[in-house]
């Protein structure tokens, strides 16, 4: 099965998406400590503050799912990425704490449907899992410079700059894309004939959903809500914002090259495999930083996590877009939520146990939990495929 010349230009269209979302979601981790010693306050404080705009964006998954279902994926991904630039650009200005946190969450609320958009127009187009999966992939890519433009941009700008300007980029950048995707057609899809409550229960009682949602969600935990903690806990060490969102940024680089990697050998590797090579890379890394703070081991670990994102994520990704769902975009849309509610308790319980405990015992748990998601996706995975071809 080919992949239409429209698709492949909404790829093009999604990357770019992608690549913003994920600027704006990981510009904070190298600026917290800047921002807290801006505020006057304690790292925890910042860090349980930052975690409004995760919060927001994983709980309002299921709202853009419905929006989507009636006005279209490109549409949605449009209203996304206007609702949070102009948040992004307000951020700009001076104002208290609490108000820049909150106007951050408006951000995250509209940040968050550009990628599960993205994935569940490719759920609607491309229907065979094997060559969707390096689809989704490439979205991988966007999310890859993304993170290398916020880690090294973000410790750059508290560092040397005007730490609010980032955010007059961001707004700036999103604005445009939103203006630009409208080229790419609006299709919309078939009349979901559910209610909301039909449709929670219908995916309720789809077990494969609970388990996706679970496993996702100790994913959200571990790779994305500790990984934020890993920048605070280098500047700690060497006492450059800079210097360590620059190291940081490894991690993207290497979710680029994995991205190419995974495209190219999906249709050739097991499930299994990739969530093994996923899962025992998260486990590396976060020994390695419960070992030891320094230069090498941050750029060795943030690279390991890099490897665990791709081939861990990206084959739940791919898993939860082959699921039969007669409400596809709420499904998928909660998928997005899990992961992102696991990330904000992730980001919260890594910044009071760094505060309070420091990074050996941060990391530790860190490994523990990486250990069960790797053992989890493992078993369930299996037991997944053995379902499949007994049909």
């Amino acid at each position: 099965m080919a992949v239409s010349k429209e698709v492949l230009r909404a790829s093009r269209y999604f990357f770019a998406a992608t690549m913003v979302t994920s600027l704006d979601r990981s510009v904070m981790a190298p600026m917290m400590i800047g921002i807290a010693v801006y505020y006057q306050t304690s790292l925890s404080v910042i860090v349980a503050a930052a975690s409004g705009y995760l919060l927001a964006y994983g709980f309002t998954q299921p709202l853009w799912g419905f929006w989507s279902e009636r006005i279209g994926r490109i549409r949605t991904i449009q209203y996304s990425l206007l609702i949070g630039g102009i948040a992004n650009l307000i951020c700009f200005l001076p104002m208290s704490m609490w108000l820049f946190f909150s106007v951050r969450t408006i951000a995250g609320f509209g940040m968050a449907a550009a990628f599960p958009s993205a994935m569940i127009y490719f759920s609607d187009a491309v229907k065979d899992e094997k060559i969707r999966h390096p689809l989704i992939t490439r979205l991988t890519a966007g999310v890859a410079i993304g993170l290398m433009g916020g880690t090294f941009f973000g410790g750059m700008f508290v560092e040397k700059f005007n730490w609010r300007a980032i955010f007059l980029i961001i707004g700036v950048i999103s604005i445009y894309f939103a203006i630009a995707i409208r080229t790419i057609e609006n299709n919309i899809p078939a009349v979901v004939h559910l209610s909301v409550p039909q449709t929670y229960k219908a995916i309720y009682n789809n077990v494969w959903a609970k388990r996706l949602y679970l496993l996702v969600m100790i994913e959200g935990f571990v790779l994305l809500g500790t990984f934020a903690m890993t920048v605070p806990s280098l500047e700690r060490e060497i006492n450059s914002a800079s210097i360590s969102g620059l190291v940081s940024s490894i991690y993207g680089i290497s979710v680029l090259i994995m991205s190419i990697l995974v495209a190219k050998v999906t249709k050739k590797w097991s499930t299994i495999s990739l969530i093994n090579i996923g899962g025992a890379a998260s486990l590396t890394a976060y020994l390695l930083l419960a070992f030891k703070i320094s230069l090498i081991t941050v750029a060795i670990s943030v690279f390991l996590q890099g490897i665990a994102w791709v081939f861990f994520h990206t084959t739940l990704q791919a898993w939860i877009t082959s699921i039969q769902f007669e409400a596809k975009a709420t499904a998928i849309s909660l998928f997005a939520g899990f992961l992102f509610i696991g990330n904000a308790t992730g980001t919260t319980f890594g910044g009071l146990a760094l505060d309070n405990y420091g990074h050996v015992t941060l990391f530790m748990i860190a490994a523990i939990v990486g250990a069960i998601m790797w053992g989890a996706g493992f078993y369930y995975r299996r037991l997944y495929n053995r379902e499949v071809e007994a049909r």
